[in-house]
């Protein structure tokens, strides 16, 4: 079956209960974390074993392995990265 490649903006815990969504999922594999804070990326990903983390949104918005961008940001920003 065909994986769709997950990254996710922000390490919300709303961001939190997504990556355990995926990770439960057998169609989903999630690859990155994108964070304001390099250090808080970095905890996400050894949290959840992931490939990547990144100290901004915009590399994983530029990440060619993630098909599916989740973002888990306030509101009021979603349109600022769904634009971007």
């Amino acid at each position: 079956p065909y994986i769709i490649k997950w990254g996710i903006l922000g390490t919300s815990p709303i961001s939190k209960t997504m990556a355990r969504a995926i990770k439960d999922s057998s169609y989903g594999k999630l690859i990155a974390i994108g964070s304001r804070s390099r250090d808080r990326a970095e905890h996400f990903k050894k949290e959840f074993g992931l490939e990547k983390h990144y100290g901004d949104y915009e590399s994983v918005l530029s990440d060619h392995d993630i098909d599916v961008v989740y973002i888990g940001l306030p509101n009021h920003l979603h349109h600022q990265w769904i634009i971007n």
